[in-house]
């Protein structure tokens, strides 16, 4: 099994990997693209060092390498300031409905049972039975 390679089909970071490449399959250098993909805010800009500045005042702003665009988290007002710093300079503004995942079955863990959890984070949830 090769660690690079998802073996599940409705992995998260897969499917975020390609709606971003979806997203911006059309991008032209000519304007700003945002779209709202769940807790995510992605713009895709052209290189302007006021811009830049700009994005640097959000709070956790950071730059995506692998799609070459800016990534910003979707809360308090950061749309707002976003729609207003940018103004008539926006060409696509799309909002993306939340990623549902399906049917999670329930599961239950007897005493003696632990249910180790790899989370989209890198994260292992662990839950266990007690009593």
């Amino acid at each position: 099994m090769n660690k690079g390679i998802c073996q599940l089909p409705q992995c998260l970071k897969c499917h975020w990997f390609l709606l971003m490449i979806q997203v911006f399959l059309n991008y032209q250098n000519d304007g700003i693209y945002i779209h709202v993909l769940g807790r995510r805010i992605v713009i895709k800009m052209p290189k302007d060092q006021v811009d830049t500045n700009f994005m640097l005042t959000l709070r956790y702003a950071k730059w995506d390498p692998r799609g070459f665009c800016c990534l910003v988290p979707n809360f308090a007002n950061n749309i707002e300031n976003i729609k207003s710093y940018f103004g008539n300079r926006i060409t696509l503004f799309e909002i993306q409905d939340q990623i549902s995942i399906g049917n999670i079955p329930n599961r239950t863990i007897s005493k003696n049972e632990v249910l180790a959890i790899k989370t989209v984070a890198g994260r292992v949830k662990i839950i266990f039975g007690f009593h």
